[in-house]
């Protein structure tokens, strides 16, 4: 599975009006052109035997810019991207937190509903499947509470769309990995920081509980998590994501 995550991120820092749902014709453009070069990679994976199942894409800009996104230059921009040769893989748009004033946000991007709305318009109509993937932190994030996350997989499943599922972490206070609501992947909650963050939210009765409403019809689920400190041994990187993944296994 491709993520675009860590450079549709590089990209929103030199221009703020950066994505596939801007309000601004040249940051639609320059998505495109993004996205193209992630088709030219997927090709060559392809063309050497790799096979990709899936290509994560997010709904960039921010909600806070002017002209602010819009759900129909997603749509454009999302059909001509599901038209490429992908060799195979499908388009899974990950959802992120959307914009909520007067609270915190991380990334601030489409709501769930308006990215479901916008692929159940194009479904069927292109040489590409299209779907969703549910983040556990992020979707916590949006939410902010721990329901938010088996809410949201629900939503996804429910409209024929749930594709991935991606477990990170998130805290509601101030620690070692940032402030509260940050989206900065802690691990999974646990006493023993050699295994988890004493503070995540993300317990493992509640990775199960996801595991078992999103069922068995994914094409791809996985681990996203930070170390702290930044000097982790390898050891101890190793223990952290088994301490999920046993979780996920376990369900």
């Amino acid at each position: 599975m491709l993520t675009m995550i860590p450079t549709a991120l590089e990209n929103l820092s030199g221009n703020p009006q950066w994505g596939l749902a801007s309000g601004d014709p040249d940051g639609c453009k320059q998505a495109l052109e993004w996205l193209a070069q992630a088709c030219d990679t997927v090709a060559r994976a392809s063309a050497a035997g790799r096979r990709v199942v899936a290509i994560e894409i997010q709904t960039a800009p921010h909600g806070d810019v002017e002209p602010a996104p819009k759900v129909s230059a997603f749509r454009e921009t999302l059909a001509t991207v599901a038209d490429w040769d992908w060799c195979g893989a499908e388009l899974v748009v990950e959802h992120c937190d959307s914009i909520h004033h007067g609270r915190p946000w991380a990334k601030g991007f489409l709501s769930l509903e308006d990215e479901i709305k916008t692929i159940g318009e194009l479904s069927g109509t292109t040489r590409t499947p299209l779907g969703i993937t549910i983040n556990w932190g992020r979707s916590v994030i949006d939410a902010h509470h721990t329901a938010g996350a088996v809410e949201q997989v629900q939503q996804a499943k429910q409209a024929g769309m749930l594709r991935g599922l991606m477990f990170s972490g998130v805290t509601d206070r101030d620690g070692r990995y940032g402030p509260a609501w940050e989206d900065s992947h802690p691990g999974a909650f646990s006493l023993d920081d050699e295994l988890g963050e004493p503070a995540s939210l993300l317990t493992l009765e509640r990775i199960a509980e996801v595991m078992r409403v999103a069922g068995e019809d994914l094409v791809y689920d996985g681990v996203k998590i930070a170390m702290r400190p930044a000097d982790t041994t390898d050891e101890h990187r190793l223990a952290t994501l088994r301490y999920v993944l046993d979780a996920m296994a376990d369900y």
